[in-house]
């Protein structure tokens, strides 16, 4: 039984090793601009803390890079 949990697990791995590589290679300005389009529609909301602009930025250090220089995904933040 653990033996089949564990090639379950690493199964799972090399299916969303495939999703993340193809992600990588995205240029920095298109996923900026997927970024820019996850951002909620309506402005009036107030952000908080796990808002999308701070969410991004905290999945990897290549997310961070381009959240931060993405500056249309911080305009719309509330201080």
């Amino acid at each position: 039984q653990l033996l089949y949990k564990k090639n379950k697990m690493i199964a799972s791995m090399k299916t969303h090793q495939g999703f993340i590589s193809c992600i990588r290679r995205f240029p920095p300005e298109v996923l900026g601009e997927i970024f820019v389009q996850c951002l909620p529609g309506d402005t009036y909301i107030h952000p908080g803390p796990d808002t999308v602009p701070l969410l991004l930025t905290g999945i990897c250090k290549g997310w961070r890079q381009v959240a931060l220089s993405t500056p249309r995904l911080w305009c719309s933040l509330r201080i």
